[in-house]
C-alpha cells in the first residue's frame, strides 16, 4: 500500500474538519439560533450523514474481517506518524484514536474493536467533549491507513467509501433504504 505522508494527511484532515463543520449546521444555527428538532430533520438524508454513515459501516466491515486488532495498529501508526510532525511543525496535537473511543463511534470490549455504525449514538457534543467533525475526520483518517480487500482490487477504505457515496447519492429517499443499500456495499453481496 502506498504510504501518504503526514503532512498530506493533515492537510486533508483540515479541510475535512472545516467541511464537516461548516455542512453540519442548520440554517437556524448559522444564524446564531438553536435547531427546531423536528422529525422530518432527524430524518433528513444529507450529503454529511449518508458520507459519515457509508464510512462507520465501512469501517466497521474492516474491523470485522481483521478482527480489529490490526485494523487499530493501522490507525495507532497513523497517529504516532502524525503526532510527530505535529510536534515538529508546532502544531495542536489531534489523537482520532481517542476521539474514536471517548464519542463510543469506536467501543472497545474483550472481543476487541467494534464500530458503532449508527451514527446517531455516537457521544458527541454536549458533555462528551467531542464533536461530531471530529469524529469524522479521525474516522476519514483510519479509513485512509485501512484497506478494502475483499471487494476486488484492494484500496483504501475511504476511496471505497467515496465511491458508494458518489455513485449513491440521491439514489434513495430515506436512512432506511440507504442504511440496506450500504449493508449490501460493504459486504460486496458476499
Amino acid at each position: 500500500m502506498r504510504r501518504t505522508t503526514p503532512l498530506s494527511l493533515a492537510t486533508i484532515s483540515i479541510l475535512t474538519l472545516g467541511l464537516a463543520s461548516a455542512c453540519s449546521l442548520t440554517r437556524e444555527e448559522a444564524n446564531g439560533g438553536t435547531p427546531a428538532n423536528t422529525e422530518a430533520q432527524v430524518d433528513q438524508v444529507t450529503r454529511i450523514w449518508l458520507s459519515a454513515t457509508t464510512d462507520a459501516y465501512v469501517l466497521g466491515e474492516i474491523f470485522s474481517r481483521s478482527d480489529g486488532e490490526s485494523a487499530m495498529e493501522n490507525v495507532r501508526n497513523y497517529y504516532e506518524e502524525r503526532k510527530e510532525f505535529e510536534e515538529e511543525e508546532g502544531l495542536s496535537e489531534f489523537d482520532g484514536i481517542d476521539v474514536l473511543l471517548r464519542s463510543k463511534a469506536v467501543i472497545e470490549d474483550a472481543e476487541g474493536y467494534h464500530v458503532t455504525v449508527a451514527i446517531e449514538e455516537w457521544e458527541v457534543g454536549g458533555g462528551s467533549g467531542v464533536s461530531e467533525s471530529e469524529v469524522i475526520q479521525a474516522m476519514q483518517h483510519a479509513l485512509e491507513v485501512n484497506e478494502v480487500d475483499w471487494c476486488g482490487e484492494p484500496m483504501k477504505g475511504n476511496d471505497f467509501s467515496g465511491l458508494y457515496l458518489d455513485s449513491h447519492w440521491e439514489k434513495f429517499d430515506t436512512r432506511e433504504e440507504y442504511v440496506e443499500s450500504i449493508e449490501e456495499y460493504v459486504r460486496c453481496d458476499s
